[in-house]
């Protein structure tokens, strides 16, 4: 045994040591035929405390609902965010209810953000572009809710090719069509989806029928190299009705939202933003009732409509300090309860009296950040170059010293939705040379 322990030890000392080698220490240069560089970045991102980002890329490793893509049913694992009763599609954050998280599609508030009573959320997974919940500190241009702020945005269409896509899943059917309103300067993007298992109980003749749809719109263009213009909308709509022999009652809900927004960059340290908005909610129940010339219909109504504009400059003023104004607006009105009525030819309109609140604010944040990387980060990139601040956002796997245009000319090429050249870029050689 000690034989075999001694010749396995000569066996595998001059290879460890081979191994600890210094790369540094080693002064060659290699030609390579082909390269190919592959790298998955966090699924999420913690930008700050109690500040996450969620990698809309790395979804398809989520587990799917019903066959149904639902970035909220992933946004209820995140730490300290809960889905509430029996699963249903709200953000219960830090033992907040639903409505304490504001939610934000677009810039725009949503006030329902259900289907289907809770099983699925509005936000279709053929157009989220990107998805952040901060639970602990929430800027104060967003100050109107106590638990958390969930922002929720569609992602553009792509600037080079049209493109059509078509989703079957296990409650819904979506199709998506976007491309270049002009190639490089601006895009279209329109989605529909439907709840198709109404058009088998309507084929059935089903006494109960429940439905949805949504629609959502995004038009973008750059009107100048430094600021962009997109127009957002949506609509969705869900409905149920229930037929008996003599009455059939119905009930539905859903929103519109609409969507103007600005993004200039002025200089390499000040950014900013310009949006207007309008929201719309609305509940409702009607009933009717026939039997022997006897005849009687109601609708009752609940609704919701917002207009509001925000205006948020980001300026940096040092590395470690930068600040963010500006202001922001709001109209709300509320309707809670208007009814409509036919009881025998008698007309009936009755209701509470609608409720209006304007509200306004300009709003001041310092950012700091205190102490920089750390000693060891700092040498290493000291040592080695690059930049830290490209940590855990993008792959850096060297540094160029000689041939920046060619870096340049990739640098050049459209990119589609995700930030990815719409045409591959392919390295036919690499020659690595150590750099003295």
């Amino acid at each position: 045994m000690r034989k075999l322990l001694a010749g396995c030890l000569a066996l595998c000392i001059p290879a460890l040591l081979t191994a600890q080698t210094p790369a540094d220490s080693i002064s060659r240069t290699e030609a390579i035929d082909s390269v190919v560089v592959t790298a998955r970045r966090p699924l999420m991102v913690y930008k700050q405390t109690g500040n996450i980002a969620v990698d809309i890329e790395q979804l398809k490793y989520a587990p799917l609902f019903a066959g149904e893509k639902d970035i909220f049913k992933f946004l209820q694992l995140l730490p300290g965010v809960s889905a509430g009763k029996d699963g249903m599609s709200g953000l219960l954050v830090r033992g907040g209810s639903n409505d304490q998280t504001l939610i934000l599609y677009d810039d725009v508030p949503i006030y329902n953000q259900a289907h289907a009573y809770g099983i699925l959320s509005i936000f279709s997974g053929e157009t989220v572009q990107s998805a952040e919940v901060s639970k602990g500190f929430i800027s104060p241009a967003y100050g109107s809710r106590l638990s958390a702020l969930t922002q929720i945005r569609t992602r553009e269409g792509d600037r080079q090719n049209h493109r059509q896509s078509l989703t079957v899943g296990t409650l819904s059917l979506a199709g998506t069509l976007d491309g270049p309103i002009k190639r490089d300067k601006g895009s279209y993007l329109i989605s529909a989806r439907y709840f198709f298992p109404e058009a088998v109980l309507a084929i059935v003749d089903n006494a109960v029928r429940y439905g949805f749809y949504d629609v959502t719109g995004k038009l973008t263009y750059d009107i100048h190299r430094n600021h962009t213009l997109s127009l957002g909308i949506y609509s969705g709509d869900d409905h149920m009705k229930n037929k008996e022999d003599h009455a059939e009652n119905g009930f539905g809900w859903g929103n519109t939202t609409a969507s103007l927004r600005l993004e200039s960059r002025w200089n390499d340290n000040l950014r900013s933003s310009v949006v207007a908005y309008y929201t719309y909610l609305q509940n409702r129940q009607e009933t009717e009732f026939k039997d022997d010339g006897f005849s009687n219909w109601g609708k009752t109504t609940f609704k919701t409509h917002e207009f509001g504009a925000r205006m948020t400059f980001d300026q940096r003023l040092s590395r470690v300090w930068s600040l963010e104004y500006g202001a922001t607006f709001s109209h709300q009105r509320f309707e809670p309860m208007h009814t409509k009525s036919i009881i025998n030819g008698q007309h009936k309109d009755r209701g509470y009296s609608s409720e209006l609140l304007v509200s306004g604010a300009l709003f001041l944040n310092n950012r700091f950040q205190w102490g920089g990387w750390r000693a060891d980060v700092v040498s290493a990139y000291q040592t080695a170059g690059g930049a830290p601040y490209l940590d855990y956002t993008d792959t850096v796997f060297g540094q160029v010293y000689e041939g920046m245009e060619v870096v340049d000319t990739i640098a050049q090429t459209g990119v589609d939705e995700n930030q990815r050249p719409t045409e591959a870029v392919t390295i036919n050689s690499v020659t690595i040379t150590k750099f003295e």
